[in-house]
C-alpha cells in the first residue's frame, strides 16, 4: 500500500506504473477525493470538539434537563 503523500507527489509515477502492472486507476479522482477530505477534516474536529464540550457541559449539570420531554396524553387507552 503506498502513503497517500507518495502518491501526492509522484502522482504520474503512481498511474504510470499502475498501469504498466494492469491496474485501473484514476490517481486524478484519487488526489480529488484526498484534497476533499482535507479540507472537511478541520470542520469534522470542530464539531467533534463542540460535541465533547456539551457533553462534558451535560455531565456537570445531571439535573437540568438538556430539552423537555413531551408527554403525550392517552388517548385510546380508555376502552369503552
Amino acid at each position: 500500500m503506498l502513503d497517500i503523500r507518495f502518491i501526492r507527489e509522484n502522482a504520474d509515477l503512481v498511474q504510470r506504473k499502475s498501469e504498466e502492472k494492469g491496474y485501473k486507476v484514476d490517481i486524478n479522482h484519487l488526489l480529488e477525493l484526498d484534497n476533499q477530505v482535507r479540507e472537511l477534516s478541520p470542520r469534522v474536529e470542530e464539531l467533534r470538539r463542540q460535541r465533547r464540550e456539551l457533553e462534558a457541559q451535560r455531565r456537570a449539570n445531571p439535573k437540568r434537563p438538556s430539552h423537555k420531554r413531551r408527554t403525550w396524553p392517552a388517548i385510546g387507552r380508555a376502552r369503552l
